[in-house]
């Protein structure tokens, strides 16, 4: 259940701190949307994939509810809502060109954040709580995306970061407040994973700015040992994303034992957002061009 309810780290006065406890506790609690990155080029296809997570943990409120897609442009630009219902226990499954064609955009790539409002009886039994710090408390709607190509090669992502463009559930003055305080920057960033760039043919980084600034960061390919053998410094506008494709052919090795491996990590300096960790788009030799994150 911590997947769906969250505090908000204390960046907020006392004043404000009590201010938002007594709104918390009338039943007016936060919620985030996560932002997820959608593709529909390079032979790859995206579809939504969403629980009524709500009836799951909530079992004794067996109640239909109502929901909302955002979909965004790669500059962030909003390109329109869809609105939708899902039955206790019920799912989502939505593929984006189809979401894409009711909005009538023609955008190849993007994100979107989904807000799944809980029934009354949950705000109800959470806004209860005996919690130390009411003010803290937010709910989320974690959401998966699954990528495939025509043959039918699958991959699922779930949810990285929150969309700190929009905080649902509050008055408008609240939801501009808290925009203003929440989404700043995270920590430098390095993959754990190791990869064989002698065997990659093609690699990509999607880089999602979830918060409501502008940010910079440094993306690069690191040795074992952290020496940087390529970067490329970016800037991504609020709510927008680029896509970056690392020419493997420039990457630098000095003095590099070239009868070993040549492995690398995946690095950014720093995160745009908390948890803001790039998509990761790769291809090994002449396969199927995959998708994860990092």
């Amino acid at each position: 259940m911590t997947t769906l309810i969250r505090r908000l780290r204390p960046v907020l006065t006392t004043g404000q701190q009590k201010a938002m406890g007594a709104l918390i506790r009338r039943g007016r609690i936060p919620r985030l949307g996560f932002q997820h990155y959608f593709i529909e080029d390079e032979g790859l296809r995206s579809r939504i994939h969403l629980q009524n997570f709500w009836s799951t943990f909530f079992p004794d409120v067996a109640t239909t509810v109502n929901g909302r897609i955002q979909v965004f442009s790669s500059s962030g630009r909003a390109l329109g809502d869809r609105a939708f219902t899902l039955a206790p226990f019920g799912s989502l499954f939505l593929e984006m060109h189809d979401v894409l064609a009711e909005l009538g955009a023609a955008e190849c790539e993007g994100s979107l954040t989904i807000d799944l409002e809980p029934p009354q009886a949950v705000i109800d039994q959470v806004a209860a709580f005996p919690l130390d710090e009411p003010w803290s408390l937010r709910f989320q709607t974690p959401f998966w995306m699954a990528y495939y190509d025509d043959a039918e090669n699958y991959m699922y992502v779930h949810s990285i970061d929150r969309f700190s463009g929009a905080f649902y559930g509050v008055p408008a003055p609240v939801d501009w407040f808290l925009r203003r305080k929440y989404g700043r920057t995270g920590e430098p960033w390095r993959a754990g994973r190791l990869l064989d760039l002698d065997g990659i043919s093609e690699l990509q980084l999607v880089v999602v700015n979830h918060g409501t600034q502008a940010h910079k960061t440094t993306l690069g390919l690191y040795a074992p040992t952290d020496e940087a053998i390529w970067q490329k410094g970016i800037e991504v506008a609020p709510g927008a994303l680029k896509r970056v494709h690392i020419e493997l052919d420039a990457v630098r090795v000095d003095g590099a034992d070239r009868s070993e491996p040549l492995l690398a990590r995946l690095g950014a300096d720093p995160l745009l957002t908390a948890n803001g960790k790039p998509y990761v788009l790769m291809r090994y030799g002449d396969g199927p061009l995959s998708l994860h994150h990092g």
